[in-house]
């Protein structure tokens, strides 16, 4: 079969791989080369978008999940809360009185400076609150039988136990109540242990609820216990630092 060469026009067999006449490879194989590159560039491409695909079902699929993973977590923990009586709306409730009552109180105490030291069994007095710290001990370990906890090696459990009365005309909310932290004569402070505060809680039978309003006229006995070092605990004075609507010290060493 006779082919016309498409450089020189000149007619020759196909099955000749060039042109007799002026050298030039044949239309067939031009086509057939030109195909393969055709097809490479298909495939290539077919398979960057397979795996363009492929990532875009991953990630849609991460989010899927992500966001399955904390509907069932939302849904357990209002489900825990429920189950103690505490609805949405009361930690909602919470959370807004706290930051208007912190807004409040960063106004009394923008000095930071402490007029008077208090002694354990004085009543305190604020605008909205009566407290009184009423017993201070040091222990090696806390709580009951079943449940209970020991200091580390080399150090001292500080337990303070505190009454707290709501002397004002609202309902104080539980991040609105007083917090209590141990302060040094270096002015370092110190946070309670939670486990250990939660065994001796239960150990003297406080009346605090957590997430619970503190009503006008109701008096709550809270508990709180530092673990320190004990010759630290030995070589300096201590004082407990009350955060509520004023900032307030108590000396218990």
């Amino acid at each position: 079969m006779l082919i016309i060469c498409s450089e020189c026009g000149k007619e020759y067999s196909d099955q000749a791989k060039n042109c007799p006449h002026c050298g030039a490879i044949t239309s067939q194989n031009r086509y057939i080369s030109n195909n393969n590159n055709y097809q490479n560039k298909i495939y290539a491409n077919n398979d960057i978008n397979q795996n363009t695909s492929s990532s875009g079902c991953g990630a849609v699929l991460a989010i899927i999940l992500l966001l399955g993973l904390f509907f069932i977590g939302y849904k357990l923990f209002f489900g825990a809360l429920g189950e103690l009586g505490i609805e949405k709306d009361d930690i909602k409730s919470s959370i807004e009185d706290a930051w208007n009552h912190d807004s409040k109180k960063s106004e009394t105490k923008s000095s930071y400076e402490y007029t008077k030291t208090y002694n354990i069994g004085d009543k305190i007095i604020t605008d909205e609150f009566e407290i009184t710290v009423t017993n201070v001990e040091e222990r090696a370990n806390v709580g009951t039988t079943v449940f209970n906890e020991s200091a580390g090696e080399g150090n001292t459990f500080v337990c303070v136990r505190i009454k707290i009365k709501n002397i004002s005309s609202e309902p104080i909310g539980t991040f609105s109540q007083p917090t209590f932290n141990l302060i040094d004569s270096k002015n370092v402070t110190y946070s309670s242990d939670i486990s250990a505060s939660s065994y001796y809680a239960t150990e003297v039978n406080t009346t605090a609820n957590a997430l619970s309003d503190l009503n006008p006229g109701v008096t709550v006995t809270d508990a709180y216990v530092f673990e320190l070092g004990k010759s630290l605990y030995l070589q300096n004075t201590f004082n407990l630092k009350i955060d509520a609507d004023k900032t307030i010290l108590v000396k218990i060493k």
